[in-house]
């Protein structure tokens, strides 16, 4: 009953050894702690003193004080543990964010990454804190109490063990259909996140061309359809837990009731009967807990599926490589010599998918490749930070007159010295406005800063700029790409005749016709 993706984690089955043994000792002193109140309430009911019941009522006494220590302590280890691993998942998350983050990005979309590092990885923790206590309790709590039954009472025993697999086999069914769903309202909240973030990020532009309406309606349509399958999957734990209750009701019913026949008969004693009827609300107890929170963490076990799928590299949808890729592998490219090689091809052909194929050579070479690689996309992204966090984002450990170099060596010294706060000022969301070829140059400055990337993936870095800027941007990119190797995605001509070497894609690769030649 366990998920195999709890198993996988670091230190599962050293948890899971410690939980059983917790639950073993639970199982023991809730059997001791029936077993002692019983004995004390068939003493006064034969008429015994009230201090000739005194070691029981200590015994019971002391059984329930242990329970709550050994519960507060494996609550203490459990929760001690979900956070370890729930921390190493996020970093786990956020190393992959880093080395594949616009391939992950265009694959998943920024709202469901953060939703899954962020909400996500929240969720995570509870699941691991709560499930896994709860589903060895399932097995070893019941088993305790069982033989203790059985012990007292074959009779109550046999009832009891004959009632626990139908509850089972219930909660199976149930939790498949409820799991299902809850799969689907995930992956609909991941819908609804990046929706919502297109929509927010663009609202201006959509507003300008009088569109914000239309989007307003499909924001809303979205909220509505995760509204619908939020409230199927709580009609559906709703509706388990409440059966769950009536078939454990009933099974404590049918030996409630069999032990009241045999009490008037004679086939059974007062003490056995009452102790076993003490035992079997605990027995069943393990199996309700578990339905209920089974259903309050399905987001978790949700979000740790798709945590897996991102950081193991799982794509959605499967690719294969260009025939060219083996020419791109960069192994006879060595550290500082200069090779410039232009990428071009129709809109749809492949250029940015080539490019992030690139980028995901580092899973075939050594890790280190990874940190050589600057990749600047047609849109930079800006972060709402001063202009010198921006600059030193590969290099934080960057001199101020180092920034100042590279922003100088891009063309945008004058620019910064026009700023009220100079390198302090800060830029993106919230702060100053840049234009596109401002922009693409921050990028620049951004990977010429960090001496060690001098591999450049550039995506169509010039395609939205006018044929001036463009010009301008291309004269004083060019000298900086010496010692470096530069894979340029181009639109139009004007980088063609800087680049050594030209692919070209024919074709559209959305209908798998992309056809290469040099």
């Amino acid at each position: 009953m366990l998920d195999k993706q709890l198993l996988q984690l670091h230190g599962a089955r050293r948890i899971i050894a410690a939980a059983i043994a917790f639950a073993v000792i639970l199982g023991t002193l809730c059997a001791a702690q029936a077993f002692g109140l019983a004995r004390a309430i068939v003493g006064i009911w034969e008429g015994n003193s009230l201090q000739a019941q005194m070691v029981w009522i200590l015994l019971f006494c002391a059984c329930f004080i242990a329970r709550r220590i050994v519960l507060n302590f494996e609550d203490a280890m459990l929760e001690k543990y979900a956070h370890k691993e729930a921390s190493a998942l996020r970093a786990k998350m956020l190393d992959t964010l880093w080395e594949k983050g616009p391939t992950l990005t265009r694959e998943y979309g920024s709202a469901a990454l953060a939703a899954n590092a962020i909400d996500g990885i929240d969720a995570v923790e509870e699941y691991i804190h709560t499930m896994i206590p709860k589903t060895v309790n399932v097995f070893f709590i019941a088993l305790i109490l069982l033989i203790a039954m059985f012990a007292l009472d074959w009779v109550s025993g046999l009832i009891a063990l004959v009632c626990y697999p139908f509850i089972i086999l219930f909660m199976r069914l149930i939790g498949q259909s409820a799991g299902s769903e809850a799969a689907k309202r995930y992956a609909e909240f991941e819908t609804l996140s990046s929706g919502f973030m297109d929509v927010t990020s663009g609202v201006e532009t959509l507003k300008s061309f009088g569109m914000g309406k239309r989007f307003a309606d499909k924001i809303f349509a979205m909220s509505e359809r995760f509204r619908e399958l939020t409230m199927k999957t709580l009609r559906i734990a709703m509706l388990s837990t409440t059966v769950l209750d009536l078939f454990a009701t009933l099974c404590l019913a049918a030996v409630a009731i069999m032990l009241g026949f045999r009490l008037v008969d004679g086939s059974v004693q007062f003490f056995p009967a009452l102790c076993v009827l003490m035992m079997v609300p605990e027995y069943f107890k393990p199996v309700r807990e578990y339905g209920e929170d089974y259903h309050a963490t399905l987001n978790g076990k949700s979000a740790l599926n798709a945590i897996v799928e991102i950081t193991e590299g799982k794509p959605k949808v499967p690719h294969t490589e260009n025939p060219f890729m083996a020419e791109l592998y960069l192994e006879n490219i060595k550290p500082g010599q200069t090779v410039k090689i232009g990428i071009v091809g129709p809109s749809g052909s492949g250029k940015t998918t080539l490019l992030n194929q690139i980028a995901k050579l580092s899973g075939k070479r050594d890790n280190s490749w990874t940190s050589r690689i600057a990749y600047i996309p047609q849109d930079p992204y800006i972060f709402h930070a001063s202009l010198f966090e921006n600059v030193a984002f590969y290099a934080p450990h960057s001199t101020d007159s180092e920034v100042l170099d590279a922003l100088a060596a891009v063309g945008l010294d004058k620019f910064t010295r026009s700023l009220a706060d100079g390198i302090e000022t800060r830029i993106g969301d919230g702060g100053r406005n840049l234009s596109g070829g401002q922009a693409q140059r921050v990028a620049v400055a951004r990977a010429l800063l960090d001496q060690k990337r001098d591999i450049w993936l550039l995506d169509e870095p010039t395609a939205h700029l006018d044929a001036q800027t463009e010009a301008n941007l291309i004269e004083c990119v060019l000298p900086l790409m010496q010692g470096k190797t530069v894979i340029i995605a181009i639109h139009g001509d004007a980088w063609l005749g800087h680049m050594d070497r030209i692919i070209t894609l024919e074709g559209s690769c959305d209908r798998n016709e992309s056809q290469y030649a040099k």
